[in-house]
């Protein structure tokens, strides 16, 4: 999940979330969507067998997730005061 900057209207902050989304689809039945989506950055995954299945997996996961790190503190992350490479050995 990350963060744009406040829009102005009372410091309002957009929420910008990531999925990967497998589609399944069958010569027999070309209308049909199922698959599996997976959340990106919390590695969850569920399985969906309709479209409107699929919107409300996302929707569902759509509600703020008080778990999971701004894009500013994540472990991947290298902070302006970090100096060196976290892979030297010397440090």
């Amino acid at each position: 999940m990350t963060r744009s900057a406040p829009d102005g209207e009372g410091g309002v902050t957009e929420r910008f979330e990531y999925y990967m989304v497998r589609l399944a689809r069958s010569a027999g039945q070309p209308e049909r969507v199922a698959g599996l989506v997976e959340r990106l950055g919390s590695g969850e995954k569920r399985s969906f067998d309709t479209g409107e299945e699929l919107v409300r997996l996302v929707g569902d996961w759509s509600v703020p997730d008080l778990n999971m790190q701004p894009a500013a503190t994540d472990r991947n992350a290298i902070l302006p005061e970090t100096t060196g490479s976290p892979f030297d050995a010397s440090a």
